[in-house]
């Protein structure tokens, strides 16, 4: 899939449109096809390396998130592939797909 990347922080310039590996839900959690994504101050700090928590780089930002489900983890009863949803993450929705 393709993913906005930071793999140094700095301005929202220093992104890198990358292939990455889909990422697989676990247990409780649904794989979303991504159709928008916000950009608030929170990215904003979390691309420039300045927000209290940082994932691990290389990494894809963005914490709001609309789209379709394409799958789920074990346990998850409360939607199925197909179903639209928002969500907000701590990252990873600046990508086509996010868990």
């Amino acid at each position: 899939m393709k993913a906005l990347l930071v793999r140094e922080h700095g301005p929202i310039e220093s992104l890198a449109l990358s292939e990455h590996p889909d990422p697989l839900p676990n247990a409780g959690e649904v794989l979303v096809e991504v159709r928008a994504a916000s950009i608030n101050f929170p990215d904003l700090l979390v691309i420039g390396g300045t927000y209290q928590n940082l994932p691990q780089r290389p990494f894809s930002p963005g914490k709001d998130l609309a789209g379709v489900v394409v799958a789920v983890g074990g346990g998850v009863t409360a939607c199925k592939p197909g179903d639209r949803v928002c969500a907000q993450v701590e990252h990873g929705a600046y990508a086509e797909k996010c868990v």
